[in-house]
């Protein structure tokens, strides 16, 4: 860092209103996200509450993402073949990871960010299996960051129009394929 780099920081107040677009942003996601899946989530019998927002906007240098914004919804499905069976989660999110993370190639940047979700603490073969059923062209199959879930399915997103275009397209594909994740609780 140079003194021109700090000195502009200040008398431009460039670092008060980098603040201020971080934070305006980090309302945006949760609330966009909310938009598009709360209905659902309310009227879906896979859930149990409202869900919670989970941000992870400076994730530590070890965890393979750059920033994480998401809303994990608690499913009524449990984990399969547990004596004590937790509930299983659904988290809908934003995020932000080196393009080689996801063995894409990004063009626009050195960044790939997609929306996504993915069933916390599901088994390997449940996701597989939704994999395979999956016919969308638009969404793709990756590896999950913060290793509580076998895989995540995302859309690689560039404008609020695919943010949104995207969430839609996995709301609609979960709701088709959610009840293949756990089991229903005795």
């Amino acid at each position: 860092m140079s003194e021109d780099f700090l000195t502009k920081g200040i008398e431009n107040d460039r670092y008060l209103k980098a603040v201020k677009l971080i934070n305006q942003f980090e309302d945006i996601v949760p609330k966009e996200i909310r938009k598009i899946f709360d209905d659902f989530v309310k009227e879906s019998n896979l859930f149990i509450g409202n869900g919670s927002p989970d941000r992870r906007p400076n994730p530590t240098k070890y965890s393979g993402t750059l920033a994480t914004h998401r809303i994990d919804y608690t499913m009524s499905q449990v984990e399969i073949n547990k004596e004590n069976p937790e509930n299983l989660k659904l988290s809908v999110g934003l995020e932000f990871v080196k393009p080689a993370k996801q063995d894409e190639d990004v063009t626009s940047g050195e960044t790939l960010s997609y929306v996504y979700y993915k069933v916390k603490d599901s088994t390997v073969e449940n996701y597989e299996k939704v994999c395979g059923l999956t016919k969308n062209s638009d969404i793709r199959f990756g590896e999950g960051m913060w290793n509580n879930a076998p895989g995540i399915f995302y859309i690689p997103i560039e404008n609020r129009e695919d943010f949104r275009n995207g969430l839609k397209i996995l709301r609609e594909h979960f709701s088709k394929f959610g009840d293949e994740f756990g089991v229903e609780p005795k």
